[in-house]
């Protein structure tokens, strides 16, 4: 059974984006077939939450907890969900796949003249399979990191959110998502930037700041960082 921290943030967020929900992973067919796949991420199950449309698939460790670090994931995952909504899921699912998503592209090769211009042209596409930067997923992911900052910002303090940035921008050079962006020391000055704003002035920006400070503030024992 999921945490208490899950079914109340669930039914806080969906006030905002109507059939937000949070699944197990390990239940999932799907997800255990992407774990198969995703040789690049082998610990794909146990350590990344992934969220697909409304639907926010949990690890283990996340399903059965109720601690601040939980709520910082789950707000993550909000934060995706919403810009799916507003943007829509098929042009928010294509940005996000870009530039990796056009590589069967390639396939067109088999329907050109071989080894000519368009042959190799169509063939080229396969480069797009290499980690190539992939800037709207870099967008993306910024947004809900930026969230993730921002409740590490209201439940443990300003010193622990701004020491938490270089772990992750970790995550945008790794091979947690392909390693989407190599340009580190520019993401760090985004981070710096934008993180002391959003924290203090939450109410100034998108609603699902307003809805996860709000959330906080009802849970006083999350304020304290407390599990």
């Amino acid at each position: 059974m999921a945490s208490e921290l899950i079914q109340s943030f669930s039914k806080h967020v969906q006030t905002r984006v109507p059939g937000f929900n949070v699944k197990r992973k390990a239940d999932s067919k799907l997800m255990r077939f992407l774990g198969k796949i995703l040789f690049f991420t082998p610990n794909f199950m146990t350590r990344y939450t992934t969220t697909m449309g409304n639907t926010v698939y949990a690890t283990d460790d996340l399903w059965k907890s109720n601690s601040a670090w939980a709520l910082s994931t789950l707000a993550h995952e909000a934060q995706h969900a919403a810009d799916k909504q507003r943007v829509g899921m098929v042009l928010f699912g294509f940005a996000y796949l870009l530039p990796q998503i056009l590589a069967p592209l390639a396939l067109l090769s088999l329907l050109a003249i071989w080894f000519s211009n368009a042959w190799l042209w169509s063939l080229a596409a396969l480069a797009l399979l290499a980690p190539i930067p992939a800037a709207f997923r870099m967008i993306i992911e910024r947004r809900g990191y930026l969230m993730s900052l921002c409740v590490t910002w209201w439940t443990f303090g300003e010193e622990t959110a701004r020491a938490g940035i270089p772990r992750r921008l970790k995550q945008f050079t790794g091979p947690a998502y392909y390693f989407m962006w190599p340009f580190g020391r520019h993401l760090k000055k985004w981070f710096e930037r934008e993180l002391p704003d959003k924290a203090q002035h939450p109410s100034k920006h998108n609603a699902i700041y307003i809805l996860v400070f709000d959330y906080i503030s009802t849970h006083h024992h999350l304020r304290r960082g407390d599990s």
